[in-house]
């Protein structure tokens, strides 16, 4: 009988061990799924505060009264909104250069000035190869042969229907793609930029313009930029003068939204939209929802 005892006892001392053990674990899974549960929410409410930030500025560009019409002209708006903070920012597209219509000048510029260490010449050439419909190499381009080479798929042939597709084209990789997103577009269709809303990195890869003199031009362009019936000299760019067209419209617009709840998580949305398409008030012809970042996402991050 007390060996029959003692056998209970253990089996009961056991189940509790067990039962403890299984009560731990279901409560940290409840802790650790509450936790991820709560990161997510948050995220998809910075998420929907950046979104909302786009539709604000939309409105802003399209204000009828000058005095409220916002500027696409890279200056900071802050959006008030509950528990978040929310700022705006908006580029005028054809302040940018154009990687299907600009030409071999304008784009070496560029890449010269962004990647100082590479072939700022056979990346040009490159790029015109792979949105030409020929099959003549460029002289330091790269055809259909140079891709078989190289065990990679191309030229297209074709212009390029996005930014990431260059990333596709001989010469070029994914990071230097991130470093040129800021200063290029395939949305403005025109071969020449417009000084009136290109920045200085985009005005010093023009043949011709130096930092000094696109620093002085955005200088005076700032200080003007209150009243819409002043214009800058351009003659401080006759240099570059067949790079540029200050006529074209800014009816094309990048727009990026950035939200920070209180917690510090953060999202960021970036749009293009076209400001006069025909038969709506307006188009949106790309929307971008950056992969966030884990350590600026977590609660708490500075």
């Amino acid at each position: 009988m007390r060996t029959e005892r003692g056998f209970a006892l253990a089996l009961v001392l056991w189940a509790m061990i067990l039962l403890t053990v299984i009560g731990v674990s279901f409560g940290f899974a409840v802790q650790v799924e509450t936790a991820g549960g709560t990161l997510l929410a948050d995220q998809v409410r910075a998420e929907a505060a950046a979104a909302a930030g786009i539709r604000r500025a939309m409105l802003g560009l399209l204000a009828t009264d000058r005095d409220q019409q916002w500027q696409a002209d890279g200056r900071e708006y802050e959006i008030p909104w509950p528990d978040a903070n929310l700022r705006v920012t908006m580029h005028a597209e054809n302040g940018k250069i154009d990687l299907n219509y600009a030409p071999v000048a304008l784009l070496a510029g560029l890449f010269e000035k962004l990647f100082p260490n590479a072939d700022a010449e056979a990346l040009a050439d490159s790029l015109m190869d792979w949105r030409d419909r020929d099959e003549q190499r460029s002289p330091k381009g790269a055809e259909a042969p140079e891709y078989a080479a190289a065990g990679r798929w191309g030229p297209a042939n074709s212009r390029l229907t996005s930014v990431t597709e260059l990333s596709q084209v001989l010469g070029f990789d994914a990071a230097m793609v991130e470093r040129l997103t800021p200063y290029v577009t395939v949305f403005a269709r025109r071969p020449r930029i417009n000084p009136m809303a290109a920045d200085a990195t985009v005005l010093t890869a023009v043949p011709g313009i130096d930092a000094a003199v696109a620093e002085q031009f955005i200088a005076v362009r700032q200080s003007l930029a209150q009243d819409p019936d002043e214009r800058p000299d351009l003659s401080l760019l006759a240099a570059g003068s067949r790079y540029l067209d200050a006529r074209s419209n800014t009816n094309v617009v990048a727009i990026r939204a950035e939200a920070r709840l209180q917690d510090g998580t953060t999202a960021t949305v970036e749009a293009t939209v076209n400001l006069r398409s025909r038969g709506q008030p307006y188009e949106i012809l790309d929307w971008r929802l950056p992969l966030p970042d884990a350590d600026a996402t977590a609660p708490g991050a500075s």
